[in-house]
C-alpha cells in the first residue's frame, strides 16, 4: 500500500478527532444532561442507523459490500463482541470512578497497543514515541491529580477496559490488513455484528426509561439527537478504520488520548463543567504538547 502524504494524514486525524469529539460531547449531553441511561438502546439505535444506511447505499449501488456469509461471521463476531465488551466495560468504570480518573485508565491502552504491535509487526517503539507516551500519561496524572479514589472496583473495571480496548484496536487492524475489505464494509461488518450483543446487554443491564413508552416532545428530542450522534459515529467509525489501515494502531490510540484532552476542554466550555482548575490547565498544556511531538511521528508512517 502506498504511503499516505502529508495532507491526506492532516485531514483523516481532522475527521477522526472533530467526529470523536462530537459524538463524546453528544453522548455525554443526552447520558448526563438529559438522564437517557439506556446505555445499550442509545448504542444498538447508532448500529442500526449506520448499519442501514450503509445497506442503501449499498442497495443504490453507490459503494459495494460483500454479502456476510459464515466466515466473515466468524471473523468479524469477535471484533464486534470486544466492541461491546468495550462499552460495557467502560460504562462500568465511569460508574464507579470519575471521568477524568477513568480517563488516566483508559490512556493505559495506549502502551499495550504500541507493545502489540511491537511484538505482532514487529513495529519500531522510537525515543519521540516512548517521550509521548509518557506525556500524556503525566497529563492524566496531573490532571486528574485530586479526584484518586479507592474504589478497588472501579480499578478492576478500568483494567479491564483497558484490555478489551487494546484487544479490539489490534484484532481490528489483523482484520482489515488480512481480510482485504474496504473502509465501509469494516465499519458495516462491526456495526452489524454488534446489534445482537448491544440487545443482549440492553436486555440484561439497561434500566427502563419510561420517556419511551410515549412519544411527545421530549422523546423526540432524545431521538433526534441520538440521530445526529449516530451520523458523528459513522464518521468515528469510517475514520477508525482508515486511519488502521493508513497509519497503525498505534496511532489511533494516541489520537483518542488527545481527543479525551480536546472532549475535556470542550466539557469546560459546552457544558459547563465545575472542576476547572490550575491542574486542569497544566494537564491540556502537557498533553498537547505530546500531541505535538508524536505529530512528528505520524509524518514518517
Amino acid at each position: 500500500m502506498n504511503k499516505s502524504t502529508h495532507a491526506e494524514k492532516v485531514f483523516l486525524v481532522s475527521i477522526y478527532l472533530l467526529s470523536s469529539i462530537a459524538t463524546t460531547v453528544i453522548n455525554k449531553y443526552v447520558i448526563s444532561i438529559l438522564k437517557f441511561n439506556m446505555l445499550f438502546v442509545y448504542l444498538m439505535i447508532q448500529s442500526i442507523f449506520i448499519a442501514a444506511i450503509l445497506s442503501i447505499l449499498h442497495w443504490y449501488r453507490l459503494i459495494y459490500i460483500r454479502r456476510i456469509n459464515s466466515s466473515f461471521v466468524f471473523k468479524w463476531a469477535p471484533c464486534s463482541l470486544l466492541l461491546s465488551l468495550m462499552i460495557f466495560t467502560g460504562a462500568k468504570s465511569m460508574e464507579y470512578l470519575p471521568v477524568s480518573l477513568f480517563t488516566l485508565f483508559k490512556n493505559f491502552s495506549i502502551i499495550l497497543v504500541a507493545c502489540s504491535e511491537y511484538f505482532i509487526y514487529a513495529r519500531r517503539i522510537g525515543l519521540r514515541t516512548i517521550i509521548s507516551f509518557s506525556l500524556i500519561i503525566l497529563s492524566s496524572i496531573v490532571g486528574e491529580y485530586t479526584d484518586f479514589t479507592t474504589s478497588k472496583l472501579g480499578y478492576a473495571w478500568s483494567v479491564l477496559n483497558a484490555l478489551s480496548t487494546a484487544t479490539y484496536v489490534i484484532m481490528l487492524k489483523f482484520n482489515i490488513d488480512t481480510e482485504y475489505v474496504s473502509n465501509f464494509e469494516s465499519v458495516f461488518y462491526t456495526n452489524f455484528l454488534s446489534i445482537p450483543f448491544l440487545l443482549f446487554g440492553s436486555l440484561s443491564i439497561d434500566k427502563i426509561d419510561y420517556r419511551i413508552t410515549k412519544f411527545d416532545a421530549t422523546l423526540a428530542k432524545i431521538l433526534t439527537i441520538i440521530i445526529v450522534s449516530s451520523i458523528f459515529a459513522f464518521f468515528v467509525s469510517y475514520s477508525t478504520a482508515w486511519t488502521l489501515r493508513a497509519l497503525s494502531s498505534t496511532t489511533l490510540s494516541m489520537m483518542g488520548a488527545f481527543n479525551k484532552l480536546f472532549v475535556s476542554f470542550s466539557g469546560m466550555i459546552f457544558l459547563g463543567e465545575k472542576n476547572i482548575s490550575l491542574l486542569k490547565g497544566a494537564s491540556l498544556i502537557i498533553g498537547s504538547l505530546a500531541g505535538l511531538l508524536y505529530s512528528k511521528e505520524i509524518k514518517n508512517e
